[in-house]
């Protein structure tokens, strides 16, 4: 890519319009503008993308990516070694946004840059945003699940430093988070190797107090919660902070129970430590979602990504079924179902289905409904940032395509192309190499 000057973008006023839908809804699709960037490429194996992984934007322009798995040498259908991550990656987009929409091209080449390592190599933890840090807890290496928890902050000239909070009681792995005021919440995911109901919190203006149980949710455990709050909502007239929780897969780890997509939407209200659960109907618009491994937008309270509820199903009974039948010694079963497994992960990314749209849950009506607007390609395990943690409109970051298939890309869309949002200055001792590297 021809080298580019790197320009300094300075914010004046509101970057953001304010937007009736979850993208633009009251807003003509045109007004957005689409780019393509590639996560850090700095590192042969990570550049193929990866997912499971740490991401937030702690400083306007500058996003901070972390850990994550992928397949690097051999893919997943082949029976390849999934790889774990401890690198921690920062990237200036905001000047190559603005570059790319001087020039009207597609494509935005972020500079990224490694600035230090996670205390271990790390996917599928919990983080959230927390004014100008990311608060980090559990996750999955290569050795188990993690009872690691830890702030990442960045520092002066770009360095980082990593403060250890309290561990938590159980290795755990794979849980939904979400803040309300300073207190972190950790729903559900793998606890010692196993799916778990219960519940956590850490305040985080006092973590001395240690991490606290809360009420677990009211349903046998679920595999890949997707959870946000109501604090970030654009309508919050109801004055109560609450969670949103969507939950699909059970039976996943329960011997004598066949998997199944029981599509739950439930809310927790943290005061009287009540949670009231939303069992979604067959025919509702959500139902062949469910949003495992999806993301959600709490700017808009908005659920999109993840898998197909009923293809995901069959191939977890699938997992199951050939772990009992390795167990058993069953060969004719094994090498059936070896051959099944191979079989479904050798489709094309769009036979999956994984979810695009974007959804909301309406709780007086009880049902889902599709919100209108902008979509990405499906994903899952995937990072989404939006206009309540990103100085664009929208961000989606890495994730699969199709299981097992790990993708570089982040696709960005924003409205900052309108010039009267922007102040731009030049710095020409300010340049951006062929690898995205500065010269």
């Amino acid at each position: 890519m021809m080298n580019s000057i790197l320009y300094r973008v300075r914010l004046v006023g509101l970057f953001l319009l304010a937007v009736g839908g979850s993208y633009g809804t009251s807003q003509a699709q045109e007004d957005y503008r689409m780019f393509e960037a590639k996560t850090p490429q700095l590192d042969s194996a990570y550049a193929k993308g990866v997912s499971g992984h740490i991401a937030g934007e702690l400083r306007p322009g500058l996003l901070v990516m972390a850990g994550g798995c992928n397949f690097p040498d051999r893919p997943a259908r082949k029976g390849g070694a999934k790889r774990y991550y401890s690198e921690i990656y920062i990237g200036e987009y905001l000047g190559a946004v603005h570059h790319a929409c001087e020039t009207k091209s597609s494509e935005v080449n972020i500079w990224w840059w490694l600035i230090g390592h996670l205390p271990q190599p790390t996917a599928y933890a919990a983080f959230q945003q927390y004014d100008d840090q990311l608060i980090v807890a559990g996750g999955q290496s290569a050795e188990g699940d993690l009872r690691d928890a830890y702030i990442i902050q960045l520092g002066n000239r770009h360095g980082m430093t990593i403060t250890p909070l309290p561990s938590l009681p159980e290795p755990r792995s794979g849980m939904a988070s979400a803040l309300i005021e300073n207190v972190l919440y950790l729903i559900g995911g793998r606890v010692n190797g196993k799916l778990s109901n219960t519940v956590l919190s850490l305040d985080l203006s006092r973590p001395q107090k240690e991490w606290r149980e809360e009420t677990p949710y009211p349903h046998s455990p679920f595999l890949k919660l997707v959870a946000m709050t109501n604090q970030d909502e654009s309508d919050t007239s109801s004055g109560v902070p609450y969670l949103s929780v969507m939950g699909s897969f059970t039976g996943v780890d329960e011997p004598d129970q066949r998997v199944q997509a029981d599509v739950t939407y439930m809310t927790y209200t943290p005061q009287p430590k009540q949670w009231q659960t939303y069992k979604i109907a067959p025919d509702d618009p959500i139902a062949a979602h469910g949003f495992g491994g999806g993301y959600a937008s709490g700017g808009e309270a908005s659920f999109s990504g993840g898998v197909r509820a009923d293809l995901f199903v069959t191939a977890l009974q699938r997992e199951k079924d050939l772990k009992d039948a390795k167990a058993k010694g069953n060969r004719r079963l094994v090498k059936k179902l070896q051959a099944e497994q191979r079989a479904y992960l050798s489709h094309d990314p769009a036979w999956y289905g994984f979810c695009s749209d974007w959804y909301s849950f309406d709780k007086s009506r009880g049902r889902g409904e599709a919100k209108s607007g902008f979509r990405f390609d499906g994903r899952a395990d995937a990072v989404y940032l939006d206009r309540s943690s990103s100085m664009m409109d929208g961000m989606l970051i890495g994730g699969e395509t199709m299981p097992g298939v790990r993708t570089p890309s982040i696709v960005i869309f924003t409205t900052a192309c309108n010039p009267r949002k922007f102040y731009v200055t030049t710095d020409p001792n300010y340049q951006q190499g062929d690898s995205g590297s500065p010269k």
